[in-house]
């Protein structure tokens, strides 16, 4: 089966080249009804190009089911390039975030300290004015008295917001911070300290509801053994936050959560599992239907060793997902990592875009959309703990479902006619019936005019 474009020749007439056909790899979405049908008297003119139509979808009528859902989203990688080797003031650099700025600039932070597991680190700030390609020198945008830990992003219209952690690793204790920035990241306003707990930090961007409610997603030990995932939200813009509920884990030690929301405003979070050795090989997944308040008992979800996720809701309202796609109990392999998109809402994913592969472990990492569209994804080289990468990734086909790149544009007046029939109910066998009565009526009172008009030639 060859789905068809129709390209009408406004002066032609049938049968005389009314319509011209050529094959493509596109869907008959792209069928437009042209001048001659909306302006010209010419009923002739009209049933022809009713006729072709009508037959252009039956052609795309597939044993009975028409061919109206989306195609395979489309990923290419665009480019990598190398943020940083090493931290500005200590060896490792690592615990990646990104950001579009309200100028353009990437803004990449990431963690600069010797071990995750010392009391002293600073956040380094790097900038991008090429979408990416090259990175200027860092400078240090966190310092506090203890380890300064997981930068993450927000941006509202021209204001940034930075998030982190101040760990007091030898005591268990730390607060989770943030500041804000309103001339694109060049200066930043103090700190205001929001959260206090034991161990507690994010690894993921928080995200904003449709609701309004900006939404937290981090973990922390409490009074249990194991880590557990909450999130913190806030109602007033982030004037005020307040704790919401934690993930009942039941000793499965889910952490390093992911989170968005879903198109009907359930929050659905993905976590690293901890417990070794009985936990790791899956990310884990947890919903709250009020605003993560409450949350489900975790179930797996995709394989993965034990490592963080990330998950982005795009412009176009599909969803992103980036982790090392292999099932493994301890923390490595780290690879192949990994990018796939899903357009109905986290319930199916794409096959996977490769990023990394090989013997290196990659993880600790941010992503953000920048308003070209194109995804970007930095990460760090966790083999090494000195080397973070950028990879700028190119997705089609998530809007309209045609791979083209037009999934912006309106809808033509085919696609309009076959949803509303879908509305009403109607089922795809009767559509293809219609059709075929269409078609056979319309060619046979062509003839018949044809054969009047030769009857009434005057010799």
């Amino acid at each position: 089966m060859i789905p068809l474009i129709f390209l009408v020749e406004e002066r032609c007439y049938f049968p005389m080249g009314v319509l011209k056909i050529l094959p493509s790899p596109n869907s008959f979405r792209h069928i437009s009804l042209p001048n001659i049908f909306l302006s010209s008297e010419n009923l002739t003119h009209k049933l022809a190009l009713v006729t072709f139509l009508a037959l252009e979808l039956l052609l795309c009528a597939n044993f009975g089911s028409l061919m109206v859902q989306g195609d395979t989203p489309q990923l290419t990688l665009l480019g990598k390039s190398l943020v940083t080797h090493g931290g500005m003031r200590y060896s490792n650099a690592w615990a990646t975030a990104i950001v579009e700025a309200p100028n353009g600039d990437l803004l990449c932070a990431y963690e600069d300290s010797t071990s995750e597991y010392v009391d002293q680190g600073v956040i380094d700030l790097k900038r991008s004015s090429d979408g990416g390609s090259t990175w200027a020198s860092p400078n240090v945008v966190c310092d506090d008295t203890y380890r300064c830990a997981e930068p993450q992003f927000l941006r509202r219209d021209n204001r940034l917001y930075l998030f982190w952690a101040e760990m007091q690793m030898s005591g268990g204790q730390s607060t989770i911070k943030l500041k804000h920035s309103d001339d694109s990241g060049y200066t930043w306003s103090s700190a205001t300290a929001i959260y206090s707990g034991n161990y507690a930090v994010m690894s993921a961007d928080p995200i904003v509801c449709q609701s309004g409610r900006w939404v937290l997603a981090f973990y922390h030990r409490g009074t249990a053994t194991y880590f557990t995932s909450s999130v913190l939200y806030s109602d007033n813009q982030g004037s005020a936050w307040i704790k919401g509920g934690d993930v009942p884990s039941a000793n499965a030690a889910v952490c390093e959560p992911a989170i968005v929301e879903l198109s009907d405003g359930t929050l659905l979070m993905y976590m690293r599992d901890d417990n070794y050795p009985n936990g790791g090989k899956f990310q884990y997944m947890s919903k709250s239907n009020d605003g993560g308040l409450s949350w489900s008992a975790p179930v797996a979800a995709i394989q993965s060793p034990r490592c963080q996720s990330q998950m982005l809701k795009l412009h176009d309202g599909s969803f992103a997902i980036t982790w090392p796609d292999v099932s493994s109990p301890a923390n490595s392999p780290r690879y192949p990592f990994v990018l796939r998109i899903s357009t109905d809402d986290c319930t199916s994913w794409s096959p996977s875009l490769i990023i990394e592969s090989g013997s290196h472990d990659f993880s600790n990492h941010g992503m953000c959309q920048r308003s070209n569209g194109e995804v970007i994804v930095a990460y760090s080289d966790d083999t090494t703990l000195t080397d973070i990468y950028c990879a700028r990734v190119k997705i089609s086909g998530t809007g309209d479902g045609d791979g083209d790149g037009d999934d912006n544009q309106e809808p033509n007046i085919i696609e309009v006619i076959l949803n509303f029939l879908k509305q009403l109910g109607i089922q795809p066998q009767y559509i293809v019936i219609g059709v075929a009565t269409i078609i056979v009526g319309g060619m046979g009172f062509i003839a018949i005019r044809s054969r009047r008009k030769k009857k009434s030639v005057v010799v």
